[in-house]
């Protein structure tokens, strides 16, 4: 009998043990921060629509011993990307529409794919991150398409929190939409 209460009073320190390795999910705030471009392009105007083509908002999870600590985005991760790349194509020289409005050239972004995967190794852990950005554009009867990706790995002791995941996320979509920013084809026309 003794045994048993033993093991019952074991009970509570033994998931007391577990929840504390348990990661919370995380939401991250996206905001890309893109450098400016000068080209010599004309000035035209241009309608930008920017759409988040994800199935699903998680971007992937943390590790741990439940698969609840997911890393998901933020619902207006569309709109601050648009925020984003108005910036910096209007530093092109675009004159970017408000949203609904058609312009000389319209262009549409599609954030792809957004992924985020932890990884034991030995000791460390490695954050892999991953970003696809498609878009197309249209101008008069030519239309131009481009795909824009970035992936980076990164090497961590204990679990990112939310700051500096929120960091990996944005840094690896900011790559890519950087990317799609510099390419000197997409919006010639």
């Amino acid at each position: 009998m003794k045994i048993r209460i033993r093991s019952w009073t074991a009970l509570p320190f033994a998931v007391l043990l577990l929840s504390a390795c348990a990661l919370s999910p995380q939401v991250v705030e996206i905001n890309p921060m893109l450098e400016a471009v000068q080209t010599t392009s004309a000035p035209a105007s241009l309608a930008l629509e920017v759409v988040d083509a994800r199935a699903n908002p998680v971007v992937g999870y943390r590790g741990g011993v439940y698969a609840t600590a997911s890393i998901s985005t933020n619902e207006n991760m569309p709109d601050t990307v648009r925020t984003s790349l108005v910036t910096a194509l209007s530093t092109r020289g675009f004159r970017v529409t408000e949203p609904g409005q058609s312009g000389d050239i319209s262009l549409k972004v599609e954030i792809a794919e957004l992924s985020y995967a932890a990884r034991q190794d030995n000791v460390k852990r490695v954050i892999d991150t991953s970003a696809v950005v498609r878009a197309s554009s249209a101008g008069g009867t030519i239309t131009r398409t481009g795909e824009y990706r970035d992936r980076r790995s990164k090497d961590v002791l204990k679990p990112p929190g939310e700051a500096e995941n929120a960091a990996l996320v944005n840094a690896v979509l900011t790559g890519a939409l950087q990317q799609l920013v510099a390419d000197p084809d997409l919006l010639k026309y």
